[in-house]
C-alpha cells in the first residue's frame, strides 16, 4: 500500500482562551526582600530592564531618595541598573525609603536579581496596571531561614489587611495564626513581615492595588540554604488548568504546591495516576514531582500553584533552591522576553503544543538549540529545554499558538527561576498553499524510501530518522535533490522522521511525527512534518501578492511562523 503525503506551508492563527500574564508596561514598583546575611562579599541587587520600542527613556527611582537613574535604550536593548545595597528590607519592617520605581514613557519589562554569597533568586516584575487587591502567600520552609513576604503600595494611601496562617511579630504585638493584622501604608511605602514558621495560605487584602513579593530569606532543603522570591499573582489572574515539567535534579525529586481561595475541588495526573484532594479557603497542597516527570493540574475553581526547585548534587556541583510561578495555561502567551545571567548556567524551559514543536524557537534570526521533546501524557502538549549557557543574553521567543516559557539558572551553591516575561501579542499569522508532496515508503528489503517535489521553500533538507522509543539518531544526511534513501535494514517498530528545510545554508525549524515501519514485511507510509522560517518580518502586501499569484518564490521575505503540515492523501 502506498500513500502520499502532501505538504502545506501555512501560518496557523490560533486565539488565546484567557488573557496572558502581561509583563510588559511604562510604571513598576518592587522592593528587595532579606536575604541571609554574609559578610563574605558585596550584595549585588539590579534590575534588567528590556525596551520593545525604539528610543525608549527609563528612569529607575528609590522612593524618598534623591536617587534617580536616567537611561536611553533603543528596540530590544537590555541595561542593568544596579541597585544600592542599602534598599535591602531587614526583618520585620515599614519603611518609607526602600521601594523602587521603574517608569518609561515607552513599554519595557523588568526582571529582579538578587545576588549574595552562594544565595540567589530572580523575579519577574509586573507593571502596576496588572496589580491587584487580593492575594494569598507563598513563604515556605522546609529547614531553615525565615519564611517571609513583602507588600508594596502604590501611589495613594492604601489599608492593608493580613490575614495571618502563622506567628508574627509587628509594630511590638506578637500575631498568632488566625489573627488579622491592619495596616496602613502611604503612597510608595513598603511592609516586610516575617515568621519563624510557614506563611504560606495568609491573605492579604487591599483597599487599592499593591504588589507582593514573597519567600524565604534562606531555605534549605538538600544542599546550601538559598533566597527564594517571587512577585507574587493577585487571585484575579489565578487559572484552572496547569502544566508543570520537572525540574528536578536527578535523584531529587520537586514540590509542586496548590493554594486555593474558596472550596475547590482538583484533579491531578503525573506518572501515569491521577489523584482528586479538595482544598477549602486559604488551605493548601503539595505535590512531589520526580525528575522528568510532568504534572496536570485542573481545578473547578481558580487556584495558584508554585513550583519549588529543591535543588540537589549533580556531576559534584550542589544547586540550591528557587520557587517559580507556574503559568496557567489559559493564560499561555505568543510572546516572551528572554534575559539571561553570567552568574550562571541558563536555560529556558518550554512548554508549547504537539502540533507545534519548535515551528518558532528562534530569537535574533538565531534558531536556538533544544534537547529532546519530552510528550506530556494525556495532552496535547510537549516540554523541552532550550539550553544558552552562561552567557548574558537578550532576545524575543515567540509562536502563532501560545505556550509557556520560564528561565532558570543553576551553579555551585546558587539557584534561580522565574516565569519568562510575557509581553501581549499576537503574531500576525495567515493561511496558504505551496505545490509540494511528499512519498514516504517503507520498502521490501527494510530501507527507507523518502521523495519529495522541491519548491522555493529551501534549497537542501537536513533528514534524520530516529528510534521513537529513545530518540537515538540512526541516519542523517543533507540533500540537495528531491529524495534520500535510509538504507538500513530497519526493523519493525515506531520511528520519527523529521525533516529539516535548509534555507542559505541556515537551518530551519522541524516539526516531527512517530510512524510505524513493518520492516520486511510490507510497505506502510510515515506522516512528517515540516516547519520553515523566514527572516524577516511579515510582509501582508508580500503574502497577499504570494496568494494571488500562486508564486511562492517570495517565502524569504514572511516571517516568523511558515509551518509546513503533512497530512495523508486520500
Amino acid at each position: 500500500m502506498n500513500y502520499i503525503i502532501a505538504l502545506i506551508c501555512l501560518l496557523t492563527s490560533q486565539l488565546h482562551e484567557g488573557v496572558c500574564w502581561n509583563s510588559e508596561g511604562t510604571e513598576f514598583i518592587t522592593a528587595f526582600m532579606q536575604s541571609l546575611t554574609t559578610s563574605m562579599t558585596i550584595p549585588d541587587f539590579r534590575l534588567a530592564i528590556t525596551a520593545l520600542q525604539p528610543s525608549t527613556t527609563v528612569r529607575v527611582i528609590i522612593y524618598n531618595r534623591s536617587s534617580e537613574i536616567i537611561r536611553s535604550l533603543e528596540e530590544q536593548v537590555t541595561i542593568t541598573v544596579p541597585i544600592p545595597t542599602n534598599t535591602e528590607l531587614q526583618g520585620t519592617v515599614l519603611s518609607s525609603r526602600n521601594t523602587i520605581i521603574v517608569r518609561s514613557d515607552k513599554p519595557v519589562t523588568v526582571v529582579s536579581y538578587n545576588y549574595k554569597s552562594c544565595t540567589a533568586d530572580s523575579a519577574t516584575i509586573f507593571p502596576v496596571n496588572t496589580l491587584g487587591t487580593e492575594y494569598y502567600i507563598f513563604a515556605p520552609i522546609k529547614s531553615i531561614g525565615s519564611p517571609e513576604f513583602t507588600v508594596i503600595n502604590y501611589n495613594q494611601t492604601n489599608e492593608i489587611h493580613v490575614m495571618l496562617t502563622g506567628f508574627v511579630t509587628y509594630n511590638g504585638t506578637n500575631y498568632r495564626s488566625g489573627d488579622n493584622v491592619t495596616i496602613i501604608l502611604s503612597a510608595f511605602e513598603a511592609v516586610q513581615l516575617q515568621s519563624n514558621v510557614s506563611l504560606t495560605g495568609t491573605r492579604i487584602m487591599s483597599q487599592y492595588p499593591i504588589a507582593v513579593v514573597s519567600g524565604n530569606n534562606c531555605d534549605k532543603y538538600y544542599t546550601y540554604c538559598d533566597l527564594l522570591f517571587e512577585q507574587l499573582i493577585p487571585l484575579k489572574d489565578w487559572g484552572k488548568t496547569f502544566l508543570v515539567s520537572s525540574l528536578a535534579v536527578q535523584n531529587y525529586n520537586d514540590t509542586v504546591t496548590i493554594i486555593a481561595s474558596q472550596t475547590t475541588e482538583i484533579q491531578y495526573t503525573t506518572g501515569g495516576m491521577s489523584s482528586n484532594i479538595i482544598l477549602q479557603k486559604g488551605n493548601y497542597s503539595e505535590i512531589i514531582l520526580l525528575p522528568n516527570y510532568s504534572l496536570v493540574i485542573t481545578a473547578t475553581q481558580p487556584v495558584m500553584v508554585m513550583y519549588t526547585f529543591v535543588g540537589g548534587e549533580y556531576n559534584g556541583s550542589l544547586f540550591d533552591p528557587f520557587i517559580m510561578n507556574i503559568i496557567p495555561s489559559e493564560s499561555f502567551s505568543n510572546f516572551y522576553i528572554i534575559n539571561t545571567e553570567i552568574h550562571v548556567n541558563n536555560y529556558v524551559r518550554v512548554i508549547a503544543k504537539n502540533s507545534v514543536l519548535l515551528e518558532s524557537f528562534s530569537g535574533n534570526n538565531t534558531v536556538l538549540n533544544t534537547s529532546k521533546w519530552n510528550f506530556m501524557t494525556g495532552t496535547e502538549y510537549a516540554w523541552t529545554n532550550i539550553v544558552i549557557g552562561s552567557d548574558n543574553k537578550n532576545f524575543t521567543l515567540q509562536q502563532c499558538s501560545p505556550f509557556a516559557a520560564y528561565i532558570y539558572g543553576i551553579k555551585h551553591c546558587i539557584g534561580i527561576g522565574t516565569t519568562a516575561p510575557a509581553v501581549n501579542r499576537t503574531p500576525h499569522c495567515a493561511d496558504f498553499n505551496v505545490d509540494v508532496a511528499v512519498t514516504v515508503t517503507s520498502l521490501a528489503n527494510g530501507s527507507i524510501q523518502v521523495n519529495w517535489t522541491k519548491n522555493a521553500c529551501a534549497d537542501s533538507y537536513l533528514l534524520q530518522l530516529f528510534l521513537a522509543n529513545n530518540l537515538s539518531l540512526l541516519e542523517e544526511k543533507i540533500v540537495n535533490g528531491s529524495s534520500f534513501l535510509f538504507i538500513g535494514p530497519y526493523n519493525h517498530s515506531l520511528y520519527n522522521l523529521r525533516v529539516r528545510p535548509m534555507l542559505a545554508g541556515e537551518t530551519c525549524l522541524p516539526q516531527e511525527e512517530q510512524f510505524i515501519h513493518l520492516g520486511k514485511r510490507t510497505t506502510v507510509i510515515a506522516q512528517a512534518f515540516v516547519d520553515v522560517i523566514g527572516r524577516n518580518l511579515i510582509d501582508p502586501a508580500a503574502i497577499a501578492k504570494a496568494l494571488e499569484n500562486k508564486t511562492y518564490f517570495l517565502l524569504n521575505a514572511l516571517s516568523p511562523y511558515i509551518k509546513v503540515r503533512v497530512k495523508p492523501a486520500n
